[in-house]
């Protein structure tokens, strides 16, 4: 598994944590065929949560489409999303990829400690 993409654990609850911080358009394609697996291979798991870092990044081009394919191929199996980093005109970025994925939002939060905080609650 990628120092990007694994399982953390916060008050007693295991999240996939998927982290784009830092990362500019098509580099985080591998990234997220790898959270894609991790996902399939947990699906069964009632209660899988998932917590994006999305700070300093740039995402277009075939990095985009690929967020947006596996968002909906993905979604159905995870009980709660958490975001961070979607500010500004990323938000315009966040908006589109929620509605092409469509079912449950992913909720945004300007912390990874308030993120996790509400993964962790049921």
């Amino acid at each position: 598994m990628n120092d990007r993409v694994k399982f953390i654990e916060h008050k007693g609850r295991e999240i996939i944590y998927l982290d784009f911080s830092n990362m500019y358009g098509d580099d985080l394609v591998k990234l997220v065929h790898e959270f894609e697996q991790i996902v399939m291979k947990n699906k069964n798991n009632k209660h899988l949560c998932s917590l994006t870092n999305f700070s300093n990044s740039h995402i277009y081009g075939e990095g985009l489409n690929e967020i947006k394919q596996v968002a909906k191929r993905v979604r159905p199996y995870l009980y709660k999303r958490a975001v961070i980093g979607i500010t500004g005109a990323k938000m315009v970025l966040y908006k589109m990829v929620n509605f092409f994925a469509g079912g449950t939002p992913t909720k945004l939060f300007k912390t990874l400690e308030e993120a996790k905080d509400y993964l962790a609650k049921d």
